[in-house]
């Protein structure tokens, strides 16, 4: 078999991505990263371009199969809107293009990309979880980004005759990540009560790194039947703001403090705060369905929420 390309190496889902690969796949991996990668054996380190600055994968290596292509410009805090959407696209979209030309050169067979829902939407309705038959309505650069590089791919990698398969997480989580689920597991230590226990009726889908490595492997066993296909993955089951907080307490052997105030209540403070997207995430739905998955390649997440929440933030507690 050819060998394994994977781009974000060095990334929070590259890292766990490649430990994985190295322990289950029989072939070389390839890990290109901006910043070295350790080397040893079965696995070679390619120096990844930076993005920002050029779209061109120069010295790329020969006998690549496949790409898992994970690389993405994350998110900047503070950023004017007008001043992301060429930033994104520069790394986003422009470099996928860069990729998929460099693939089409080496006579590369096959892409999987790491795309995200946010190329789908911020929300769901009640009862309507975003599958992959849902309109597509990105409402910030990332989104946009990430919509626009699925097309590219769609319309590109064929011409370049390379199949592909896009995943759509959720937000994912696992060892070693940052960002808003860690900051709220801090809070959860605070000796104060938190205000989010009235928040029970809304339905918000996580993603384990665990479930998405599961894929993974899934998509390079069955190359054929995930072939030139769009899945949305998410844990088993979506879980509402309170029932979050209670897993994020548990998984640091904690009792939850929560105060029942109104979810109303909360989004008029926020809001009249200028924090209208913290009350969007605290109060509003984002359910994914997975059932494509489970009808067209008998897969279902292995790892429940309760368990991976646990071996992340066990250690913190």
């Amino acid at each position: 078999m050819g060998r394994l390309f994977i781009t974000g190496a060095n990334g929070f889902v590259g890292r766990l991505v490649v430990e994985h690969l190295a322990k289950t796949q029989d072939r070389t991996l390839i890990t290109a990263s901006r910043t070295s990668f350790s080397e040893s054996s079965g696995i070679e380190s390619y120096p990844a371009p930076d993005l920002n600055e050029t779209s061109q994968w120069e010295n790329f290596p020969d006998d690549v199969e496949t790409i898992i292509h994970l690389a993405s410009r994350a998110h900047v805090m503070g950023e004017k809107a007008d001043q992301a959407l060429p930033a994104y696209r520069k790394v986003n979209v422009e470099g996928t293009r860069g990729l998929l030309e460099m693939a089409g050169q080496k006579k590369i067979k096959r892409l999987i990309y790491l795309s995200s829902i946010k190329a789908v939407g911020e929300s769901s309705e009640p009862g309507h979880p975003l599958s992959e038959n849902s309109p597509l309505r990105p409402e910030d650069p990332y989104g946009i980004s990430k919509q626009e590089a699925e097309a590219l791919i769609q319309s590109e990698a064929p011409k370049q005759g390379l199949s592909w398969t896009i995943i759509r997480p959720p937000m994912m989580y696992g060892p070693g990540m940052k960002g808003n689920l860690p900051a709220l597991a801090n809070l959860v230590k605070k000796p104060w009560p938190l205000p989010f226990g009235g928040i029970r009726n809304n339905r918000r889908s996580l993603l384990a790194t665990e479930n998405l490595l599961d894929f993974l492997a899934l998509c390079l066993r069955e190359s054929q039947t995930t072939e030139n296909q769009i899945f949305h993955l998410a844990d088993p089951a979506p879980l509402s703001t309170r029932e979050l907080i209670e897993h994020l307490a548990k998984a640091q052997n904690l009792s939850p403090k929560l105060l029942p105030v109104p979810p109303f209540i909360l989004k008029t403070m926020l809001s009249l705060l200028g924090k209208k997207d913290v009350a969007d995430r605290l109060l509003g739905s984002l359910e994914i369905s997975w059932q494509k998955a489970r009808e067209e390649l008998d897969w279902e997440p292995p790892h429940q929420t309760s368990s991976a929440l646990h071996r992340t933030f066990a250690s913190s507690a």
